[in-house]
């Protein structure tokens, strides 16, 4: 038997040039197994540079409450040292989004392949900085706190960063 699911996305807040939404995914009985928000910037599609929305626009959105969930920090701290470095990963064609950049859940797809077997994923937090594009190189590099989470940041060979990941968990 398959499980009903409902994905309910909705924007909570927007500004000039990034807008804020939650996504809610729920189970047959309404209760929320999966919740999320996340940042978008506006960006003009032919000159692929941040594009500012009119007022006009930003008062034309309907806005839903927040979903109740932890809100942490936008930014993502990653150790300094301690890295254990990988070798590099070819983003491919099927990486590849309509906007001609990976695709965000290819970059927790390639993150995921450094955790440990025996980790269940309980929080996963994700700083994108740049955008990857077919045939670059990810240069995957984990590093562990002393609380156990785990950080994979995906760079290119001059270690500027595509993405960086935060996973809290435990380990089975």
């Amino acid at each position: 038997s398959r499980e009903k699911l409902t994905i309910a996305t909705s924007v909570f807040e927007c500004m000039e040039l990034f807008g804020f939404r939650n996504t809610v995914i729920s189970d047959e009985s309404g209760a929320a197994c999966y919740k999320t928000w996340s940042t978008g910037a506006f960006v003009n599609r032919s000159s692929g540079r941040l594009s500012k929305l009119s007022q006009h626009v930003i008062d034309s959105i309907t806005y839903e409450p927040k979903a109740d969930m932890e809100y942490m920090e936008r930014k993502i701290i990653v150790p300094k040292a301690g890295y254990i470095h990988h070798d590099p990963v070819k983003v491919k064609h099927d990486d590849i989004d309509y906007n001609l950049h990976m695709n965000n859940a290819h970059y927790v797809r390639i993150a995921t392949e450094y955790l440990p077997h025996d980790f269940e994923v309980r929080k996963l937090r994700i700083e994108y900085k740049k955008p990857a594009k077919m045939g670059d190189l990810l240069y995957p590099c984990v590093v562990v706190n002393d609380r156990g989470v785990i950080y994979i940041v995906l760079t290119d060979d001059s270690e500027n960063i595509f993405a960086a990941m935060e996973f809290f968990g435990n380990m089975n």
